[in-house]
């Protein structure tokens, strides 16, 4: 019996890559994915023993596997990568030094969240300096209940901020 040719695999098999690629929501860099899904296709293709298993569920179950693993990657390298707002890539760009680059990321976070001046002292302190509570009240002047309350008021507008 003769081998079928790829090309015609690949147009039987093509409405199989879409319909994993709607199925997992992966619209946003379709082209790719369809491509990815050609590999799996193909490497099914060559990979295959007519002897063992019939061909659309092993192309079936490859197709998927590969798209699984593509998506898995992506997210992780989502995870890894985060964008930079524009004054922290400014500040690379001019060669600031990794204080200034932590400054101006915690400022950032605190102007989004609406950070009072003295919860910003508190995550200034803690994230940056790492200070205990009871050096940020010596450092501040005050007592230690009133630190924690400023980090508690802190955490909650960050909370806030970051479910939005």
């Amino acid at each position: 019996m003769s081998r079928i040719s790829f090309d015609e695999i690949c147009n039987q098999f093509e409405p199989l890559i879409y319909s994993f690629i709607h199925k997992y929501r992966l619209i946003h860099d379709q082209e790719e994915y369809v491509q990815i899904g050609r590999i799996a296709l193909y490497e099914a293709w060559r990979r295959h023993d007519a002897d063992l298993v019939s061909f659309p569920g092993y192309a079936k179950s490859y197709i998927r596997g590969y798209l699984q693993n593509a998506v898995t990657a992506d997210r992780k390298k989502q995870e890894r990568f985060v964008s930079a707002e524009p004054a922290t890539l400014a500040l690379m760009q001019e060669g600031g030094d990794d204080e200034d680059l932590r400054c101006c990321d915690i400022q950032l976070v605190c102007d989004s969240a609406g950070l009072s001046d003295r919860e910003r002292n508190w995550l200034y302190d803690f994230v940056y300096r790492d200070l205990p509570i009871e050096a940020i009240a010596r450092r501040h002047g005050v007592k230690a209940t009133t630190v924690k309350t400023w980090r508690k008021s802190a955490v909650r507008k960050l909370r806030h901020e970051l479910k939005k």
